[in-house]
C-alpha cells in the first residue's frame, strides 16, 4: 500500500468519526417521502435524515399568537410564537409601548416619541429645544 493510499484511508476514517460520512441521501422504502437515509461508502454506516417541507403556518387558537406548520409528508409539526405589534402609547417619559392585536401583549419598544417645545438660541451658533413631556434636550449648530 503506497503512502498516498495510507493517508488517504486515515482521512476516510477521520472523516468519518467526526459525522462527516460519504453517500448521497435517498428516500427511505416504506417511510414518507421526507425520511431520508444514506450508507457511507467508507464505514458502511447508515446515516437517517429528516427534511420536511412544511406547508402553510396557521394559528392554533383565536387570541393566540401560537402559530404551527406541519409537513406535507408526514405531518410532523413545527410551533413558534408570532405577535402581530401596533402602536399602543407613549408613556410621560416619551417611551413607544407597543400592543400585540392578538394577545394583548404589551411591550417597550426602543423607541422614543417626544414632544418638541420650541427652538431657543442657547448660545452664538447653537439652538437647543426640550422635549415638553420628558424634558430630553435636542440641540442644533446654525449658521
Amino acid at each position: 500500500m503506497s503512502l498516498f493510499q495510507k493517508a488517504k484511508g486515515a482521512f476516510k476514517s477521520a472523516k468519518c468519526k467526526v459525522g462527516m460520512h460519504g453517500g448521497n441521501y435517498s428516500k427511505m422504502e416504506g417511510k414518507p417521502q421526507c425520511y431520508l437515509s444514506k450508507t457511507c461508502p467508507d464505514c458502511d454506516e447508515v446515516v437517517v435524515k429528516n427534511k420536511h417541507k412544511y406547508g402553510n403556518d396557521f394559528y392554533v387558537r383565536e387570541m393566540n399568537c401560537l402559530k404551527r406548520s406541519t409537513c406535507v409528508h408526514c405531518d410532523h409539526a413545527v410551533e413558534k410564537i408570532i405577535h402581530h405589534y401596533t402602536f399602543d402609547r407613549v408613556d410621560a417619559g416619551c417611551n413607544v409601548f407597543e400592543r400585540c392585536a392578538r394577545c394583548d401583549l404589551v411591550k417597550k419598544t426602543n423607541s422614543k416619541k417626544h414632544t418638541w417645545g420650541d427652538w431657543s438660541v442657547t448660545a452664538p451658533g447653537r439652538s437647543s429645544r426640550a422635549c415638553v413631556f420628558c424634558g430630553e434636550q435636542d440641540h442644533k449648530q446654525i449658521n
